[in-house]
């Protein structure tokens, strides 16, 4: 910039100290035009030099501001509000998150189930029949089978079947077999009598509540629980959900003489299949904790009560 600026005023200094002709004034006229584009070079060098800096700059604050480094820094409460001005942004609505909206909800009840375990591949069975010489009672076979998915290195902690009060009328058996490759046999079966001595419940209750901390860094563990009880005919039966779940078989068998009536609590809709005796449903969809199903079974020429 400079070798042109002397550039540009040589000629204007030349023109006080030497008599012009055509000649010097070519020299001269060639020799301005020279340092004015030497100048203006020089001037675009500098523009481009500042933003090939600017873009150079911008990328790596780009690259502190969205690394994973850089967020670990940050309190809980500043990373929900740049996840709100986020989604705010994306959705192109500056009222989100307001005046108790799905947003709201989000945060104070569901964000917190991404970071906690699930369960994959569920099912819940029930073989049903009636109770040996009484067919005003059920007897049933339920079996619930799962694989633990582990979230931040850990499975679920614990291990629960417990009725609701009054739902039946006696507990006869239950049993919970582990299976993994780090298990020693492959495998280990806990009987009533180990879940009742080990259990986190009261002493009264009719089902249990197995801790499992030793378990708790086993991906991919899977769980069988087997339980038998005794219900009154016509009964309801609630099944509710405890942990998210990524894939659910629901399969019930019971006597031909009778009729299903059931009701759904999923957010995803579910299309049951219902033949004589027979009652299946399949999804492979995403399930929430408190989702689940209602069912009573009822001889065929009596109504289901309205619970």
């Amino acid at each position: 910039m400079i070798l042109g600026l002397l550039i540009i005023l040589a000629p204007i200094i030349m023109k006080k100290l030497v008599v012009t002709n055509d000649y010097w004034d070519i020299i001269f006229e060639l020799t301005s035009h020279i340092g004015s584009a030497i100048l203006i070079m020089a001037i675009l060098g500098i523009l481009i030099e500042t933003e090939h800096w600017s873009k150079y700059f911008e990328a790596r604050l780009s690259k502190v501001v969205v690394s994973r480094d850089f967020f670990k820094l940050l309190d809980p409460h500043v990373l929900i509000a740049i996840q709100k001005q986020v989604l705010q942004n994306y959705f192109n609505n500056d009222t989100l998150g307001s005046n108790d909206d799905f947003f709201s909800h989000y945060e104070n009840n569901i964000q917190r189930l991404m970071n906690t375990p699930f369960r994959s591949n569920l099912t819940f069975k029930l073989v049903i029949d009636y109770k040996t010489g009484d067919k005003s009672r059920l007897f049933i076979i339920e079996t619930l089978s799962w694989t633990c998915e582990s979230v931040g290195n850990k499975i679920q902690d614990h291990v629960k079947w417990e009725p609701e009060k009054d739902e039946c009328e006696s507990v006869d058996d239950y049993e919970v077999i582990f299976e993994h490759e780090k298990i020693a046999s492959g495998s280990i079966k806990r009987e009533k009598e180990y879940l009742q001595e080990h259990s986190a419940l009261p002493a009264n209750s009719m089902g249990f509540n197995l801790l499992i901390p030793e378990y708790e860094t086993f991906n991919k563990l899977k769980i069988n629980l087997t339980v038998k009880y005794v219900i009154p005919l016509p009964k309801f039966i609630a099944w509710v959900l405890s942990h998210p779940i990524k894939g659910i078989t629901i399969d019930i068998d019971y006597p031909k003489d009778l009729e299903i009536f059931s009701e759904q609590f999923f957010s995803n809709e579910c299309i049951p299949v219902n033949s004589e005796g027979k009652y299946t449903l399949q999804s492979d969809k995403w399930f929430l904790p408190n989702e689940g199903i209602a069912f009573q079974l009822y001889k065929k020429q009596i109504s289901p009560a309205v619970k």
